[in-house]
């Protein structure tokens, strides 16, 4: 080669060097921004930018989350750290701790293994229809599960227009035994009593989860508060008071009020994982007995002095709600060590 050519050549090669590392800057990795997630379909996630209100399609970045860790998958409600691309899907690289989470045993499998409904919320409104028995059971889960969220309780007599004054009140007193300190709201979509009152629940910035039965009225309150159709709803079966899954995945709403509601698909089980201090707060008044025990380690069985089987046999503890305690701490139980994840430490 002759010098000139050298010359040439590297002279060449130094602008391909200076034009690939100007390449490599203009395609650097664009700033992680924080997103709501608002709607979750197969592993795909419908996001909303914080700061510009910009939606788009994300995926989990490959590697960025624990495959066994089922509460590091983000929910509607989340806030979530991710790679933007304009251009096609972006990709969330972690979840933002948690201020509230409500967490079920994942009703598949094993049932050992936990579920995220939804998270970041400041009210719960368990729904339980008119239209059907009332089961306290499914409402003292839910209220459990609620208090370990470390929300707010709100039990919606829904459909509340198919019962009588007197029938109406005979449902909220057996609401608040199932679920005491919570507020009892009848609501019905046809007069719209209790429309309001829930609505003004959720001012600017306050969310809440709806949570129930298919068919109880999640999504025709969400489109009440919405004052639009935002939820699809659905006709139930006369027979058994069973509605169509009408929500299909969990998807968060805001409304004009400045608040906003997580719609959930209806919920066929409520089991608990993990959900010792939500059973403690739901039975305060059971626990509160422990403390006049002779012995401090009485198993409230045949113990001379015991608190518990006194007020089981003067009348002031229901005997039925004393095997509820016991049945549900043991399911929690059964479950693990109790989970002391970031979402709990940051209600305290």
């Amino acid at each position: 080669m002759r010098p000139a050519d050298g010359a040439a050549f590297f002279g060449v090669g130094a602008a391909a060097g200076v034009w690939y590392n100007r390449l490599r800057m203009d395609t650097r990795k664009t700033p992680a921004a924080r997103a709501l997630v608002t709607a979750s379909y197969s592993g795909y996630y419908i996001f909303e930018r914080s700061g510009d209100g910009a939606t788009g399609v994300a995926r989990l970045k490959r590697g960025a989350f624990r495959s066994r860790d089922p509460l590091s998958v983000p929910v509607a409600g989340d806030f979530v750290e991710l790679e933007p691309n304009p251009a096609g899907e972006s990709r969330i690289l972690s979840v933002c701790p948690r201020k509230t989470a409500f967490i079920r045993r994942d009703p598949s499998g094993s049932g050992r293994r936990a579920q995220v409904l939804a998270a970041n919320f400041d009210y719960v409104f368990i729904f339980a229809g008119c239209d059907r028995p009332f089961a306290p059971g499914r409402l003292e889960r839910a209220f459990a599960l609620s208090r370990q969220s470390g929300a707010e309780a709100v039990v919606v007599l829904s459909k509340a227009d198919l019962a009588d004054a007197r029938e109406l009140e005979e449902l909220a007193e057996c609401a608040r035994r199932a679920a005491p300190g919570a507020a009892v709201v009848p609501l019905s979509s046809k007069t719209g009593a209790g429309v309001e009152t829930l609505r003004a629940l959720l001012a600017p910035g306050r969310v809440a989860v709806l949570l129930g039965e298919s068919g109880a009225g999640k999504s025709t309150l969400l489109n009440a508060l919405a004052g639009k159709r935002v939820a699809d709803t659905g006709e139930v079966r006369a027979k058994d008071a069973k509605g169509r899954h009408t929500t299909t995945a969990r998807e968060f709403s805001r409304l004009p009020s400045g608040g906003a509601a997580i719609d959930t698909p209806g919920l066929r089980e409520i089991g608990l994982h993990e959900a010792a201090e939500g059973i403690g707060d739901a039975f305060a008044d059971v626990e509160s007995l422990f403390a006049g025990c002779r012995f401090s380690d009485c198993s409230h069985g045949s113990e001379p002095g015991c608190a518990v089987r006194a007020a089981i046999e003067d009348g002031s503890l229901d005997p039925e709600r004393w095997e509820s305690y016991l049945k549900y701490s043991a399911e929690s139980r059964s479950r693990g060590r109790e989970r002391r994840g970031g979402w709990r430490k940051a209600r305290r």
